[in-house]
Parts: structure tokens; C-alpha cells; sequence
């Protein structure tokens, strides 16, 4: 009797540890997520724009960095190099790296390949992702056509993430369903209209782990990420503009394992609406006026049962003043958000409806047309609390 008393003791306190240590349960009552990730830390919308033109046609670096909270740092970053090698043949390689909170895993590749042109402006696409462990090499495969300076482009990818898991996984691991997926990166000009989009719809993987040795703990993992956005541009000046973005987020990540009890399925999904208005003022000033709808839905079946559910509106205005080379920005932003959290342990329940806002000041350093710096700091008003420091640093070449 004492035996099993224990062996109680033991395993619902191992239980209880798992789920505090779940590394999907935090971030349900973080104020600031969406307004830091979405709003503050974001690359400005025109060296945005430059980036997207030149995606297919030049060269460059751009680095954003900023606190979330005492553990998390926001990071996103981007390596991009498009060399001509004579003969129809480009050289390309890009980088990319997204840390954020509001989604389940951090976005980190290198793909690296060669574009032959074929036909005209055609050109067939092989790229790879390459990883120290070979299991996790993705390769891909397409066409891509270009206006003659590449900076309107439509690029359409077969991808096959993990290529070769099955044959080089350490755990005994085989594949029910294989990571097959499309991606597409795609920007056009016509008049005053630019439309931009990208995104990668994949398959997912389906693996279960037969091999008890190899495998221990883990039976079976169904995974699955998607991702994709649109953006619609209408130019009504040279420097001034009108910008509406959608995009959605899908994530899932389903266990089961050799102790039922820790078995999960797990889901994520955001949509983020932007629209935005750019308008030059008095030649050396610049105001940006945008409003951001978001959108969260989080859930889970097994040892984690709850459903959560987010939504924010964010306004915000950002007056920029240009002294030669250097600009000073000042911004303020806010969200109306509300949360509705439903677990399965009623007494775990919350909801709350709420508004946070912050302020920002940034001092920017143009190096030339192509190279670009901001420093800044912000300031969580209603809290009375620092709010965090970004940087963000661009350079086309």
C-alpha cells in the first residue's frame, strides 16, 4: 500500500513537472507579444519594400533584435547573396532566421543553390538546406521567371524537407507520411499597384518509432507547418503610399508516447491583418499610420487539455524627422486585446480584456541609399516600465 501511495506521489508530481516544463504552455498571459513582434520591432515598411524588390537582383544583410522579456530575445534576420556566374547560371543563397514568441518553433534554414536560365527569363531552381545532422537536409526544385531586372518575379518550389530522414535517423524512426510541400515567392509591378506574396504549404511529416531500444519514450509524432502571407501596395505619390497585409500561421505537433499519459496534440494558429498609410510631410518628415487585427487560436488534446483563444487591434502612428543622414522617430501604439483560456481543470480557466500601450523613440543613421541603421528604446505607458530596446541594421549590396 505504501509502495503504491508512492508510486502515486511520484508519478503525479513527474506529471505536474512536464506540464509546468511544456515548452508549448507559456506566453498565454504575455501582454506585450503581438505589440512587440508585430509593431516595435518589425523592419521599417520601406526598407521592407527595397528588401522584397531586390530579393531576386541583389545582394544584401538585415538584422532586427529586440527584448521580449528578461529570458527571450526577438530576433530576425536575413543573409541574402545573388551572384551571376555566366552562361545562364546564378549562384543564390539566403539565410533566414525568426525568433518569436507567438509561434511554435523558430524559423531557421540556409538554403543555398544555382538558378539556369533556360528559356528567355526562365530559369530551373535547385536548392539546398544544409544541417549538421543529415536527417534534417531539405532540398527543393522549380521554376522561376523574372522581368529583365529581376525585380518582378514569380518563384514556384517543390519541397522535400528532411530528404533523407528515414535513411539516416538515429532513433529507428520510419515515415508514415513524407514532409512534401510547395513554396512560392512572388512580387509584381503594374502602375501604381505592387502585389507581393510568399508562403510554404507543406504536407508535414506522419513517423512512428517501432525500435523500443532506439526509441525509448517516443511512439509516434505527427508534425505540420504553414505559412503564408499577401501584400498589396498602392502607390499614390513617390514617396507616399497605401499597404494592406494578410498573413496565417499554422502549427501542429502531435506525440504519443510509452506512458499514455504524456501523450499531446497541440495546434497554433495566427492571422495578422495590417493596413498602412505612408505620407511624406514638409519634405523632411515622414508619418506612418497603421492598424494591426490579430488573430490566435491555441489548443490541445492529452495531458495538456485547453483551448485559447487571443484577438488585438494595435494602432499606431510613427512621425519620422530626417536631418541629412540621420532621423529621429518617435512612436506611439497601443493593443485592445482580450484572451479566453479553457482548461480542462476548470479552476485553471481565465479570461481578461485589457489595453497596453508604449511609446518609442529611435535615432536612424543612413550609411548611403542601400545601408541603414536604427537604434531604439521604448516605454510601456500604462505600466510605467521599460518596454525594450531594438536594433536594426539593413545594407543592400
Amino acid at each position: 500500500m505504501i509502495a503504491l501511495l508512492a508510486t502515486s506521489v511520484i508519478t503525479l508530481f513527474a506529471t505536474s513537472t512536464a506540464a509546468e516544463e511544456w515548452e508549448y504552455g507559456s506566453g498565454l498571459k504575455s501582454e506585450l507579444t503581438f505589440l512587440h513582434e508585430f509593431v516595435n520591432y518589425e523592419f521599417d515598411p520601406d526598407r521592407e519594400h527595397d528588401w522584397e524588390r531586390g530579393l531576386m537582383s541583389a545582394s544584401g544583410l538585415r538584422f532586427s533584435y529586440g527584448s521580449t522579456s528578461k529570458h527571450r530575445l526577438f530576433q530576425r534576420h536575413d543573409i541574402l547573396l545573388n551572384t551571376g556566374l555566366g552562361g545562364g547560371w546564378r549562384f543564390m543563397t539566403h539565410v533566414r532566421r525568426y525568433g518569436t514568441d507567438h509561434r511554435s518553433d523558430d524559423e531557421s534554414s540556409a538554403d543555398l543553390g544555382f538558378q539556369k536560365a533556360v528559356v528567355s527569363n526562365i530559369s530551373l531552381c535547385v536548392y539546398s538546406d544544409l544541417y549538421h545532422a543529415k536527417d534534417q537536409i531539405d532540398g527543393s526544385i522549380g521554376v522561376l521567371a523574372t522581368s529583365v531586372d529581376r525585380e518582378n518575379y514569380a518563384q514556384v518550389l517543390f519541397v522535400w524537407d528532411d530528404l533523407i530522414w528515414d535513411a539516416r535517423n538515429c532513433d529507428g524512426g520510419d515515415s508514415d507520411r513524407l514532409p512534401l510541400g510547395l513554396s512560392w515567392l512572388a512580387r509584381y509591378t503594374l502602375g501604381r499597384w505592387e502585389a507581393f506574396t510568399s508562403g510554404k504549404l507543406s504536407a508535414g511529416f506522419k513517423r512512428r518509432y517501432d525500435d523500443t531500444h532506439l526509441s525509448p519514450d517516443l511512439r509516434y509524432q505527427e508534425r505540420r507547418i504553414n505559412d503564408a502571407s499577401v501584400k498589396l501596395i498602392r502607390r499614390t505619390g513617390d514617396s507616399s503610399r497605401w499597404e494592406a497585409v494578410i498573413s496565417h500561421y499554422r502549427f501542429r505537433d502531435g506525440r504519443r508516447y510509452g506512458d499514455p499519459g504524456r501523450n499531446y496534440d497541440y495546434r497554433n494558429e495566427v492571422t495578422h491583418g495590417i493596413l498602412r498609410c505612408l505620407l511624406p510631410w514638409r519634405e523632411t518628415y515622414r508619418v506612418r499610420l497603421e492598424a494591426h487585427g490579430v488573430g490566435q487560436v491555441r489548443r490541445s488534446d492529452g495531458f495538456r487539455r485547453f483551448r485559447y483563444e487571443r484577438s488585438e487591434v494595435m494602432p499606431a502612428v510613427f512621425v519620422t524627422r530626417s536631418f541629412g543622414r540621420n532621423g529621429v522617430e518617435l512612436g506611439y501604439f497601443g493593443a485592445v486585446y482580450g484572451w479566453d483560456y479553457d482548461d480542462w481543470d476548470d479552476a485553471q480557466d481565465f479570461s481578461r480584456d485589457d489595453y497596453i500601450d508604449k511609446m518609442k523613440i529611435g535615432w536612424s543613421y543612413a550609411f548611403n541609399k542601400r545601408s541603414w541603421v536604427q537604434m531604439s528604446l521604448s516605454h510601456v505607458v500604462s505600466l510605467s516600465n521599460f518596454g525594450g530596446g531594438n536594433m536594426q541594421y539593413v545594407v543592400m549590396f
